[in-house]
Order: C-alpha cells, then sequence, then structure tokens
C-alpha cells in the first residue's frame, strides 16, 4: 500500500497528469480499492498461492478509451495488459527469486505494436544498475535481440 500511496506524492510534481498509470508491488486486499479521480482503475491482486505481496494496478484516464486483454499468463510473474486503438500496453510484475523465461515473453512478442512497464527485479547496467544479475542478463538479451529500446526514468 505504500507504493500506491506515494503516488499521489509523485503526480503531483508535474503540471499535468499522466494519461496512464501502471503500478507494481501494491500489496493490495481484496477489501481496498485504489481511487484515482478522473481515472478508471483496474487491478490484479497477487494470487493466494504466491503470497502476500505483489499485485498490479493500471489506472487510465477517463478520457480515454481502451480494452483489457486477458491473454498473458505465467505460472510466477504477475502481468495484466490494456489495448489503446493498435497498442498495447503490459504492466508486469516478477517477484524477487523468480525466473524470467522465453514463453512468457514470447507471449508478448506476437502483439504488433506493445510497451511494457513492469518491475522485474532485474538488474543491468543499460537501465543504471551498477550490478548485474541473472534476471537483468536474460532481460537485456531479450532486448538486444528484439531491437526494443529502454525508457526507464526512475
Amino acid at each position: 500500500m505504500r507504493n500506491v500511496q506515494s503516488l499521489n506524492n509523485f503526480c503531483f510534481k508535474f503540471h499535468t497528469l499522466p494519461d496512464i498509470i501502471c503500478l507494481q508491488e501494491t500489496h493490495l486486499t481484496p477489501n481496498w480499492q485504489p481511487s484515482f479521480p478522473g481515472y478508471s482503475v483496474l487491478r490484479r491482486d497477487r494470487p493466494p498461492h504466491l503470497g502476500k505481496g505483489g499485485g498490479l494496478c493500471t489506472a487510465v484516464k477517463n478520457s480515454i478509451a481502451y480494452s483489457e486483454v486477458t491473454t498473458i499468463s505465467h505460472i510466477a510473474m504477475e502481468a495484466m495488459g490494456i489495448k489503446l486503438n493498435d497498442l498495447y500496453l503490459f504492466d508486469i510484475y516478477k517477484p524477487p527469486g523468480t525466473n524470467l523465461d522465453q514463453n512468457f515473453f514470447n507471449q508478448l512478442t506476437g502483439y504488433r505494436k506493445f510497451s511494457i512497464c513492469g518491475d522485474f527485479n532485474s538488474h543491468h547496467g543499460l537501465w543504471g544498475s551498477p550490478t548485474s544479475n541473472a534476471a537483468g542478463r536474460f532481460l537485456f538479451s531479450f532486448i538486444e535481440n528484439n531491437d526494443f529500446v529502454v525508457l526507464n526514468i526512475l
């Protein structure tokens, strides 16, 4: 809930609120519904068999038409997506200690135009980490092999 609560402080740094907000590690519980005035909120709580924590929340300005994508899945990662015209936007969380795998990412590359927001608990110099780990090297290789671009502002 700390991550969701800190969103207001982050957003008020800008003169214009973002059109879409993707959050990971929301730690939401079924009895608490986040509310962002002017936004439609989608959420995906961590499945109970994975324990506490995790969770995703995507908030889309009410003025933006979208539909939810429900076709991506992975046994240990949390993922959800939306479709905006012909662009797909995926919100993904990989808990520490879980592996990234090619099959999951192959699901994403099946979409013609897409963008990924996420917390992959992956470390690599490409996105500013002073160290690298196996997940970071896997993600770096996937990015390089598919000619993707990393946009990292935080």
